[in-house]
């Protein structure tokens, strides 16, 4: 394995199709990913890159095709086919739910931020499990990792707003 973990050898023309909004090197190991953590921040890693895919080509969630490489990284892969398989259906009540809070329509922000918010309004409506500042937390790393240079503050506002209304059950 080359040094320091990097994974290499995938063509820049497929680095940048399925990463185009960023490029970004992927790790085959990190510590964080012999956690349940690591492992889902690594899922909604890979589903922020399949929900931009799928925004960008209009293809069936179910025939997004990932690279080879992605068999290496540390998900959970049952919470990424949820993922993958309920936003694109639950697409409606999300837009719904974050519509009050957003200060443009939903198809005017970028597809970066947009499958974000899709990520972070999915985990607080749907997964009880998930603690809401957990949810709130990953979304912010992922703009802060992937999206434009302030959209994390952005993502961050929707979120928190989204979290405070009462129509969402307050879990710690």
């Amino acid at each position: 394995m080359p040094s320091g973990g990097w994974l290499i050898g995938i063509p820049l023309n497929t680095l940048i199709f399925y990463f185009g909004f960023r490029l970004r090197r992927i790790r085959t190991i990190t510590p964080m990913a012999k956690s349940p953590r690591g492992k889902r921040t690594e899922t909604r890693r890979a589903t922020l890159q399949a929900l931009y895919q799928w925004q960008i080509t209009k293809q069936d969630p179910k025939d997004i095709k990932f690279p080879e490489a992605w068999e290496f990284l540390p998900m959970d892969g049952n919470y990424f086919r949820e993922l993958l398989r309920e936003i694109p259906n639950c697409i409606a009540q999300l837009d719904t739910q974050l519509a009050p809070i957003l200060d443009r329509p939903m198809n005017q922000i970028n597809p970066v931020e947009r499958a974000i918010l899709w990520i972070g309004a999915y985990e607080l409506i749907f997964r009880p499990d998930i603690p809401r500042r957990v949810a709130i937390n990953e979304a912010v790393e992922l703009a802060k990792t992937f999206g434009a240079e302030q959209s994390h503050k952005y993502i961050n506002g929707v979120l928190d707003k989204m979290a405070i209304n009462e129509s969402i059950p307050h879990r710690t």
